[in-house]
């Protein structure tokens, strides 16, 4: 069966097509996005059937094209890279390396130098976040975490996996933000994309989390803070060290004891918060072209967001045997401050499904 793809991007249409044999001779080297297009060369040659591109104008209101965009947006830097989508035959039909002949020495060094310069850079940015983690807690709590204890933060219960990848790839700098899209390779027409389409300035994580002027951040944390606040508990500033490195926060009482109910409390409000304002970010820049999501919208994707948290907590309470399962009375604790009808509540209200709770 022929298989027919519309795309609207003539820069992939030609590196498979028309630049597909020199670029594999070449080894992918100083390719942009040069391993995944070895992959899909590989798909395309593992099919037994003729595959015919076609070119389509963006952004014209061509159905299947607007309809790749939205689906682009709900996966853009949510989930970690899967490498196991490629077929057995395929996996074979990937071509390794360069041919000797096609090699000359300024891409050998070219390919080192990158090799080198992305592990260098990779690991130092990695050091500055956590170090960057480790102040920030200190000021807000006077003591710093240890770079193993933040990454042993990172496995708390309190933490799902959707937060622990988008906190981990954060700290990383694996998303592709900001300067990524100012490398000398990168078209004049995706450079734009560095800066932030509110205010202007090159973005990057501590940016788009805590310093953007865009309605979906600002209207998340004044929420958080209202409804934090609301239990008369002590507020931190977000921050690296407040959000990224939440589990390692702490909270004491008076006679210096931690309170570990507040600080689960605090680390599911603050990665729930954070994780929402990155993917209403990425939405609002690739779904909507910029355009500012009105505060409404935001207040009740942020509400769904603790709801849907709490009901998850709620069921896995009830139904999960898992010891990173939180337990009845820890679920209580947790959300019953947060909660519009905490004082009549009946006692099995975590386990009882039939018993509608909402946030303040």
């Amino acid at each position: 069966m022929t298989l027919t793809i519309e795309t609207d991007s003539k820069t992939t249409l030609e590196a498979l097509t028309k630049y597909a044999k020199r670029n594999e001779d070449m080894g992918y080297i100083d390719v942009e996005n040069g391993e995944l297009l070895r992959r899909v060369t590989a798909i395309l040659r593992a099919r037994q059937a003729h595959v015919i591109f076609k070119w389509i104008k963006g952004h014209s209101g061509h159905p299947r094209n607007e309809g790749a965009d939205r689906l682009a947006a709900k996966g853009a830097g949510m989930e970690p890279h899967d490498d196991n989508w490629m077929s057995e035959d395929s996996l074979r039909l990937r071509v390794p390396g360069a041919k000797l002949m096609s090699m000359s020495q300024r891409l050998a060094y070219k390919e080192i130098r990158r090799r080198k310069t992305e592990t260098f850079l990779a690991r130092t940015a990695t050091r500055s976040n956590l170090s960057r983690i480790s102040n920030d807690i200190n000021l807000a709590c006077g003591s710093s975490p240890t770079e193993e204890s933040i990454w042993r933060g990172l496995s708390k219960k309190h933490v799902t996996r959707e937060c622990k990848q988008f906190l981990w790839k954060a700290i990383h700098q694996a998303f592709w933000i900001g300067d990524l899209w100012l490398r000398p390779s990168m078209p004049a027409d995706l450079r734009a994309r560095a800066a932030c389409q509110i205010c202007g300035t090159t973005e990057d994580m501590n940016h788009i989390l805590f310093e953007c002027a865009a309605r979906e951040r600002t209207v998340a944390w004044k929420l958080t803070k209202d409804l934090w606040t609301a239990t008369a508990e002590r507020w931190y500033e977000p921050n690296w060290g407040t959000v990224i490195g939440s589990p390692c926060l702490f909270f004491e009482d008076p006679s210096g004891r931690r309170r570990q109910t507040v600080e689960a409390r605090w680390t599911i409000i603050a990665t729930e918060t954070a994780y929402l304002i990155w993917k209403l970010r990425c939405e609002r820049v690739i779904q909507h072209e910029g355009a500012s999501f009105a505060e409404d919208e935001v207040q009740r994707r942020w509400r769904a967001t603790m709801e849907g948290r709490m009901k998850m907590d709620r069921w896995s309470a009830s139904n999960g045997k898992s010891k990173m399962t939180l337990q009845r009375h820890e679920v209580d604790s947790i959300w019953k401050p947060l909660l519009a009808s905490a004082d009549t509540l009946p006692l099995d209200w975590v386990r009882n499904v039939g018993v509608l709770v909402g946030i303040r």
